[in-house]
């Protein structure tokens, strides 16, 4: 039976580093798109040195964004399930930009074992756990691939 694979919608809104590598790709090319409109296509334009940097920027977050989705689906195609226990979940506080909000950052740090070595890896949640139930002390499967067990996926954040 073949794994179930998470959709590209999934990886987007539950994976962070995909996030911000998206970010990092997207937002170069919004810039640089804006700048085209407002001054007209000039060669003083394309010899910019922040057009430059907005463009190797765009393709070092290309370059993260395909390499995030590659391990995703590599570990979910090619992976193995194995069993681990939430130990703790963690919350910290930002305070925003103009000191009025907070925002939070949501963690949970779940141990596992694997060919008799005992890992634990530290999650960056997309939200706060109870939102995804998530509880201190629960049973949770987890996805790897046997020649890199460090890397690591809670499976009900990609396929619920």
């Amino acid at each position: 039976m073949e794994q179930p694979i998470p959709t590209f919608g999934k990886i987007i809104s539950h994976d962070r580093n995909f996030q911000f590598a998206l970010a990092l790709t997207v937002i170069p090319i919004f810039a640089i798109v804006m700048s085209l409109i407002q001054s007209g296509v000039s060669l003083a334009f394309l010899l910019n040195i922040s057009t430059i940097f907005l463009f190797g920027a765009s393709i070092v977050g290309a370059i993260w964004l395909a390499f995030q989705y590659i391990q995703v689906m590599t570990t979910f195609r090619d992976g193995m399930t194995v069993k681990g226990t939430l130990t703790h979940t963690e919350r910290k506080s930002q305070p925003r930009q103009n000191g009025k909000r907070t925002a939070y950052i949501y963690y949970a740090v779940i141990e596992y074992s694997f060919n008799n070595e005992t890992f634990e890896k530290r999650f960056k949640l997309p939200g706060q756990p109870e939102r995804y139930g998530l509880e201190k002390g629960m049973t949770l499967d987890l996805i790897l691939r046997e020649e890199k067990p460090k890397t690591v996926f809670i499976k009900k954040l990609y396929l619920d």
